[in-house]
């Protein structure tokens, strides 16, 4: 795997490059002998005369043996405020060093993609929430899972026939064509959704967003579960005790159910503006500048 490499030019890290375009630049002069440079396998930013030789008649360079790599120099990069940025990239899980460090220091848009690769990717970086996703790349993807769940809903109404759908009886070979075709939905749902929210990352990424407010909002839903679910338990648990049905051991009052709506209420309400807020940002445009969130 190539080794990808960056350096510091002002104030903030460049790169990745691979070592012939660094070489390139070494022999061109726009990378001197006191510019600190890192890739994944070095602990700190290190100078480039620590790993090339220098040519001050031509400014030409060479990689140098490994056993001449070992120098005396100050280990520590005069610009110190850039030691988070070797965090972030070392600290970043889900793909290789390279890949960590291309997609943290990535400083272009995602580029355009068309729908059957974004489909691809999608997939295959399911568990992939470092680096960008482009409009095209989440868009495509998106359409593609609104119409896998349209397919399913038409699948289930062509192979279940309406008394099966009404609640009637249903013989042998469609209840387990009904239970096969439930465990493949939640399954391509639930590979869906994974998918679909790291992909919701990388968008967010390429918006110059951090994609925290995904997790946020996850949170809000499933609190929002939670209260409901906690509701429609103590209304029913009343509802059976006044009718004789169950001795509850505790007598839900009113003021506790009521609670419990309107906290449901605003957690749904301040997810629905959530997920409203981040539609918006997968809307807008890539940015054309570097990628700190991962």
């Amino acid at each position: 795997m190539a080794r990808y490499w960056f350096y510091l030019d002002g104030t903030a890290p460049q790169g990745p490059i691979t070592e012939q375009v660094l070489v390139k630049m070494i022999g061109s002069g726009s990378i001197s002998s006191e510019t600190y440079l890192w890739h994944a396998d070095l602990p700190d930013w290190q100078p480039a005369c620590a790993h090339f030789h220098f040519d001050t008649a031509s400014q030409d360079s060479v990689p140098m043996d490994p056993a001449d790599q070992f120098q005396t120099f100050d280990p520590q990069p005069r610009n110190h405020g850039r030691n988070d940025f070797i965090t972030r990239v070392q600290h970043n899980t889900g793909a290789s060093a390279s890949i960590r460090a291309e997609s943290v220091a990535s400083t272009g848009a995602a580029p355009f993609c068309g729908p059957l690769r974004a489909i691809a990717h999608g997939y295959r970086k399911m568990f992939q929430r470092c680096g960008r996703a482009s409009r095209s790349e989440f868009w495509f993807f998106m359409l593609a899972v609104a119409a896998q769940q349209l397919v399913f809903s038409l699948g289930l109404k062509t192979l279940l026939s309406p008394a099966d759908l009404a609640g009637s009886a249903m013989d042998a070979t469609a209840s387990s064509l009904w239970w096969g075709v439930m465990i493949a939905y939640g399954a391509i749902s639930l590979i869906n959704f994974i998918a679909g929210a790291t992909l919701s990352i990388r968008r967010l990424h390429d918006t110059g967003r951090s994609g925290h407010i995904i997790a946020f909002q996850f949170l809000l839903q499933l609190v929002t579960i939670c209260l409901v679910g906690f509701y429609a338990y103590e209304l029913a648990a009343a509802t059976m005790a006044e009718y004789g049905t169950i001795t509850p051991m505790t007598e839900p009052s009113m003021a506790t159910v009521l609670e419990k709506l309107a906290g449901a209420a605003v957690c749904s309400v301040m997810s629905a503006v959530l997920a409203l807020v981040i539609l918006i940002f997968t809307l807008l445009p890539g940015q054309n500048r570097p990628n700190t969130y991962g």
